[in-house]
């Protein structure tokens, strides 16, 4: 009867154990058969065989981590490729004579126009999809936020506007490119919106006071904001 010595190695996965115990086994059945005497067969041979087996199964294993990684590296890479192309492919669409852009934000960049002019809001989101976006949706406060500290870096205007409106319905704000509801928890100005003079319809940074308000929707010598989704390839 064939005994295995006690300190041989064990596995405990199942798949493991099948995988080293039957090329060993089989090799002291051959040598069983070759000298027709199965206790002349030194039981250590398994073992050693059994070691030697798991010791490729670790070698096996680092291999395919070192792949693994590998396979992540060149993912990373990709990703970073086809970032760099997608931005640079939306930067050709912008006119650099006439806005200013931000870095990228969330899969996105603003431009900025460069020159005070009457912001008339259906002409401004114009403008906009002439540069691959729409006028500014601020989606929530980090949003507002990180352009309102663009309108700053950039200044040169007393008023930076957006897409936010209420021109259909007195105080139910909307975006005016895609008509959906500007956030409830939306921060403006203390006491803003307050539709002074019953006319003021569109939403803007109000950089003397540092934050949204509600001016006029023909105010002039302002600059108006585009949010540009970075081009899908």
């Amino acid at each position: 009867m064939i005994h295995l010595n006690y300190y041989c190695y064990v596995f405990h996965a199942p798949e493991t154990i099948i995988m080293i115990f039957i090329p060993a086994l089989l090799a002291v059945f051959a040598c069983a058969s070759a000298n027709h005497d199965v206790e002349g067969c030194d039981m250590h041979y398994l073992c050693y065989k059994l070691d030697d087996t798991r010791m490729e199964i670790e070698n096996s294993t680092v291999h395919m981590q070192q792949v693994e990684s590998q396979v992540d590296e060149l993912d990373k890479k990709a990703d970073s490729l086809y970032f760099h192309e997608r931005l640079h492919a939306t930067l050709l669409g912008i006119d650099k004579t006439k806005y200013d852009i931000s870095p990228v934000y969330k899969d996105r960049i603003y431009v900025v126009s460069k020159m005070l002019a009457r912001f008339i809001i259906k002409d401004a989101n114009d403008a906009c999809k002439t540069q691959g976006g729409y006028l500014l949706e601020i989606d929530d406060n980090e949003e507002r936020e990180f352009t309102y500290n663009l309108s700053v870096k950039i200044g040169g205007a007393p008023h930076f506007a957006a897409g936010g409106n209420d021109i259909v319905n007195e105080k139910t704000w909307v975006q005016y490119n895609s008509g959906k509801p500007l956030p409830t928890d939306l921060e403006w100005v203390p006491g803003r919106p307050n539709n002074a003079g019953g006319n003021e319809d569109c939403l803007a940074f109000w950089m003397e006071r540092r934050g949204l308000n509600d001016i006029p929707c023909n105010t002039n010598n302002i600059k108006y904001i585009c949010e540009v989704p970075l081009c899908a390839q």
